[in-house]
């Protein structure tokens, strides 16, 4: 009846997902023009089944500015031809953009496979042409793996014009490691401590020094838990991807 009476358009629990009772008991009333009748009659009507009533004022919708790069495969997927770059448009990053397109003093290390260092978009975004750790020099080889080019190329290919594709942190700089099953730990230490990389993503998954099944009492694991923070105490932020596809 009072909801009626003061013309309430929306009375609905602001938790409703909660497994706390004290949250699910939380309701929130939505109509313009709050006065303080309404609260006093929802007080003094209801028998005291509310507890306590805040007024919150509702803002006004805030206009959110976007950054459009003049990409191809940007422009094809922002005009919905195709789903190119869907996961873009998944994160929103024409509104990230518009705040940060990256910054060259940020370096992400990649640790992959190989890594096309004359890829068009990916030209002179590498701090160096080879794995810093191990020596080995890159090149545009069709034979390899280019699992390394293309997360690199989600990373850090050139956009505005650089390329085909855009990027999410466009202006940052790559650091890019061969990696495998048993080495990618000794690199990310290196990546962090020695090359300064803010970013560190792993396309090993897991890590566990490489090895199957190791037990968590085991040195082995004692080694990889004391790595793992030392590179996040070194600031260092560490990225281990999903996976490559429903089965991978």
């Amino acid at each position: 009846e009072i909801l009626e009476e003061y013309e309430i358009s929306k009375f609905t629990k602001v938790f409703p997902f909660s497994r706390n009772h004290f949250l699910l008991n939380v309701y929130k009333i939505e109509f313009k023009g709050l006065t303080d009748d309404f609260i006093n009659a929802i007080q003094t009507r209801s028998f005291g089944s509310f507890k306590d009533i805040i007024k919150v004022p509702i803002e006004e919708q805030i206009q959110v500015n976007t950054y459009d790069p003049s990409d191809y495969m940007w422009w094809l997927t922002y005009q919905g031809h195709n789903d190119w770059l869907w996961h873009l448009t998944s994160i929103e990053a024409s509104k990230a953009w518009y705040i940060t397109k990256g910054n060259p003093l940020i370096k992400i290390a990649i640790l992959d496979t190989w890594f096309d260092i004359n890829h068009p978009d990916l030209e002179q975004k590498f701090i160096t042409n080879y794995d810093p750790y191990s020596y080995t020099q890159f090149s545009s080889n069709c034979q390899k793996n280019h699992h390394g080019t293309t997360v690199a190329s989600f990373a850090a290919a050139h956009t505005d014009g650089g390329g085909q594709l855009a990027s999410i942190g466009f202006n940052s700089m790559i650091i890019p490691y061969q990696a495998w099953a048993g080495n990618y730990l000794a690199r990310a230490h290196h990546s962090s401590l020695s090359m300064g990389a803010k970013v560190i993503t792993s396309s090993a998954g897991g890590w566990r020094c490489g090895y199957v099944n190791v037990p968590e009492n085991s040195l082995f694991y004692q080694i990889e838990r004391e790595v793992v923070k030392e590179i996040l105490n070194n600031g260092t932020v560490i990225v281990m991807p999903a996976g490559n596809g429903p089965t991978g």
